[in-house]
């Protein structure tokens, strides 16, 4: 019986490699390997990987390929080699909660790979719920987004004659793995209405 590979987001439960065999003299030795490459050659022996069975590590983010070889004491066998297989472990989106100011009526695009700290793995997408709005009513254009966008877009529109604020709770998620929320809060200006004043002068001679 083969082992079978599997693939998981960064620290998931990967499927539990297995192997099993028939007839054969003598008592069985396990030992599993991992290797970089897709070879049963030059792999690394894993430490206290001794069994019929073994739980591929996740906390690092790769393609690992693993295989065992079951080895007997007594008996003349040969050592049996199982299959390679791989295990793909993927990035998680890890984005920080920001905050951007824009004037009313004007078009905001904020992509979160822009800035430094954020984990965002290729294929990112986002979707996000209706944003709360402060002061309530202020500002129109703000919708929520179920189908996956490449980044946070809209046009929003300030209504008052002070400040209003927009605050989006967005989901990020690659097609393997979905990342925990973040907030965009985005100031919104209101638009500049100058005065006009109408003076009279009296023309002296």
């Amino acid at each position: 019986t083969q082992p079978q590979g599997s693939e998981v987001c960064l620290n998931g439960t990967a499927t539990t490699l297995e192997v099993a065999y028939a007839s054969g003299t003598g008592i069985p030795s396990y030992q599993w390997y991992v290797n970089t490459i897709s070879s049963n050659s030059g792999g690394t022996a894993i430490v206290g990987a001794t069994s019929s069975s073994y739980d591929p590590e996740t906390d690092a983010v790769g393609n690992f390929y693993y295989y065992a070889v079951i080895s007997f004491e007594t008996g003349g066998c040969n050592e049996l080699m199982s299959e390679i297989v791989e295990v793909k472990v993927n990035e998680i989106p890890e984005i920080e909660s920001a905050s951007i100011t824009i004037y009313s009526g004007a078009p905001f695009n904020f992509d979160p790979s822009s800035l430094s700290g954020n984990t965002v793995p290729n294929n990112t997408r986002y979707t996000w719920s209706t944003p709360s709005i402060l002061p309530a009513n202020s500002i129109v254009g703000a919708t929520s987004e179920t189908i996956p966008q490449s980044s946070i877009s809209q046009t929003l529109q300030n209504t008052t004659t002070t400040t209003a604020v927009a605050i989006y709770t967005v989901t990020p998620s690659t097609p393997n793995c979905i990342g925990d929320s973040f907030e965009l809060e985005v100031i919104v200006k209101a638009t500049i209405n100058p005065n006009t004043e109408a003076v009279s002068y009296t023309h002296l001679t």
